[in-house]
């Protein structure tokens, strides 16, 4: 008997989930970031003692797409579970495709029932004023990334910090990533030099996530259609 398929009304979520890049917008570096910052955040929100058990398991998915395409976040949300006890955060980056070099142009933010409790879109909507206008570029993207998931580690999580290192990312920016299966994956080393990453891994931006592992993939969460655009 062949195993039943799911169906999904737009893409399926890529193999790595927390991050969807489409129409190739971004430099492999970016991606690596927000995988591997965005599955700490989940791993990390379940072990921590001191989380509530109704409010762990953020999830931050990013998603790209070419800015003439129609998506309906809230189906979209909702069909890759996004986020366990409903604390899911959808960012979906809109490009102009026609240059060279793609121009993002607009941000969907999409919140789970739970979520849009603890970060709201006028929180978001600082944000993006902070750290992505009046230029958006990827640098100014990657930063405004890495605050969001400060946002949830301080601000819901109740983390004293969580520290970043932009000028090590923008150092890297251009290294070589290897992305098997459309799953992010540092490009081979040698021992030597994993070794010294690992010992230097709170310097690279990396936050508190400490390893590579298989990502869950939706972790049941829903929305209710709570969103905005900027």
């Amino acid at each position: 008997m062949n195993a039943c398929k799911r169906s999904y009304t737009y893409n399926a979520p890529s193999e790595a989930f927390y991050i969807s890049d489409q129409i190739n917008a971004l430099l492999p570096a970016t991606k690596w970031r927000i995988y591997a910052n965005s599955e700490g955040l989940y791993e990390d929100s379940l072990k921590a003692s001191w989380i509530p058990d109704n409010k762990r398991g953020a999830q931050v998915v990013v998603v790209t797409l070419d800015s003439q395409e129609q998506l309906n976040t809230t189906t979209l949300f909702n069909e890759w579970k996004i986020g366990k006890n409903d604390m899911g955060l959808l960012i979906v980056l809109y490009y102009d495709t026609k240059e060279e070099f793609p121009e993002l142009k607009y941000i969907d933010y999409e919140a789970g029932f739970m979520m849009m409790n603890y970060f709201p879109a006028l929180q978001f909507s600082l944000l993006i004023d902070e750290y992505l206008e009046p230029e958006k570029s990827e640098t100014n993207l990657m930063q405004f990334y890495f605050e969001v998931i400060s946002y949830i580690y301080v601000n819901i999580y109740e983390y004293e910090s969580f520290s970043y290192n932009l000028e090590n990312y923008l150092d890297s920016m251009y290294d070589s990533y290897d992305y098997p299966s459309d799953k992010p994956q540092k490009a081979s080393l040698p021992l030597w030099v994993l070794i010294i990453i690992y010992l230097l891994l709170p310097s690279l931006g990396i936050g508190i996530f400490v390893g590579y592992r298989k990502t869950v993939g939706g972790a049941g969460g829903k929305s209710l259609g709570y969103k905005f655009r900027r």
